[in-house]
């Protein structure tokens, strides 16, 4: 007998080989399939959280306070009450800048990272338009009043002490502020970013100063209460018109690097000044007048956008 090496595989052998390809890309599409649903309630679960945040953000810029509990959050009426699709238990988690106040969610099966390729943000708006500033902290309260949906400070006569209100949490690091403020009478106004220590304040303060070397925008640190001379101004030409109209301002405030924008000073497009200062990191915004000055405060906004690392 004669011995002869196979130069092919029989019809049994490729009908077992197709059989076993059919079965291995059979529990590939499985696989995959349990992959795509449990990514899906991960990013399911990410959303809720994300919506759970806001609901948090709105209620404490309400009341004032952080709420006790999500169900608080439910039972106020400032969310529905949104679960993770795959059955973990959420919580509060606090950040790497935080003094325990809520300010992450997190979930026991999808932690508190979320995709490098995801932004969150976090927009505080207050129009004043339900006749009340509540969740702002006022220092000489009395001075402090809102009137036809829109946040007066100071008094014209006679002339009042420093006035101060603030709005937010010490715990903010980058954010954008934009609002409308007149300055109805008196040497000027200012706005408050990384602010705290509110009775002897520690941060930054961007002033609106007409009584300043005839009229100066000025930035100035605050420590302990006690004011800096000025780290930046920007001289406005003779004829600017100082008060009596609205004004937009923008402050972006990111990492050490500070930019004023106001409406009717180039174009409101460009920074009217760029600040660069590290001394405060973190801290909430306010609003000040002083001596003789009367101004409204209108819309109001704080837009906070973290980029996960």
């Amino acid at each position: 007998m004669s011995l002869r090496k196979n130069k092919g595989f029989s019809l049994m052998e490729l009908m077992i080989a197709v059989t076993i390809l059919i079965i291995l890309s059979e529990v590939a599409v499985v696989l995959g399939s349990g992959r795509i649903r449990e990514h899906t309630k991960e990013n399911v679960c990410l959303e809720n959280r994300k919506l759970i945040e806001r609901a948090e953000q709105l209620f404490f810029s309400d009341k004032g306070v952080h709420s006790v509990s999500l169900y608080e959050l439910v039972g106020t009426g400032y969310m529905k009450n949104p679960e993770c699709p795959s059955r973990g238990i959420y919580a509060w988690m606090p950040d790497s800048a935080s003094t325990g106040l809520q300010s992450v969610l997190g979930c026991s099966l999808h932690g508190v990272a979320v995709s490098s390729s995801i932004e969150t943000s976090t927009t505080t708006g207050e129009n004043f338009n339900d006749g009340n500033a509540n969740g702002w902290a006022s220092y000489n309260a009395k001075l402090w009043s809102v009137i036809d949906g829109k946040y007066y400070g100071g008094r014209s006569s006679p002339a009042g002490a420093e006035n101060k209100t603030f709005f937010g949490d010490p715990t903010w690091t980058d954010y954008n502020i934009t609002l409308d403020a007149k300055l109805i009478n008196g040497p000027g106004y200012g706005i408050y970013f990384r602010a705290s220590d509110y009775n002897a304040v520690d941060g930054y303060c961007f002033q609106y100063d007409p009584g300043w070397q005839n009229g100066t925008f000025i930035v100035r640190k605050i420590t302990n209460g006690g004011e800096s001379n000025p780290i930046a101004t920007y001289s406005l030409p003779t004829g600017y018109d100082w008060r009596g109209s609205e004004k937009n301002i923008k402050i972006e405030v990111s990492g050490s690097t500070y930019k004023f924008y106001v409406g009717d000073v180039n174009g409101g497009s460009s920074p009217v000044m760029t600040v660069t200062d590290s001394t405060f990191t973190s801290g909430a915004i306010g609003l000040r007048t002083w001596s003789s000055s009367y101004a409204s405060f209108d819309n109001v906004n704080i837009s906070q956008t973290t980029t996960p690392k």
